[in-house]
């Protein structure tokens, strides 16, 4: 089942997991890009309603916009993003992209703070 709406270049789909698990995989994809919203545990998956189909649409279009704006802004892309994978340690991924970000928790409790 795929739900494709007019207002932004994606697609949602629901599959069933390839490795045979009872988990169920909602992906949506975007001018190539692709969003994993996989179900935990084999839980079932309720159908979903037309509002959620407007509502994610509507949330993909803006972050596609925002994406635009900020490429013709003159933004880079983030070295980690699209770098790891589901199994990599994910200690390891917010390490290596505060590292990147140069982030650290003295300048991000200075922010908090003032």
């Amino acid at each position: 089942m795929t739900h494709r709406s007019s207002s932004a270049p994606c697609a949602i789909s629901k599959r069933d997991n390839d490795s045979g698990s009872r988990n169920t995989v909602i992906a949506s994809s975007c001018s190539g890009a692709q969003a994993d919203l996989r179900r935990v545990g084999g839980e079932p998956v309720e159908q979903l309603g037309p509002d959620f189909y407007q509502v994610y649409q509507d949330a993909i279009a803006k972050q596609y916009w925002y994406r635009e704006y900020l490429l013709h802004q003159g933004s880079k892309a983030l070295p980690f993003v699209g770098s790891r994978t589901v199994h990599d340690d994910p200690a390891r991924v917010a390490s290596d992209m505060r590292q990147s970000l140069d982030v650290t928790a003295q300048k991000a409790f200075r922010q908090v703070v003032t």
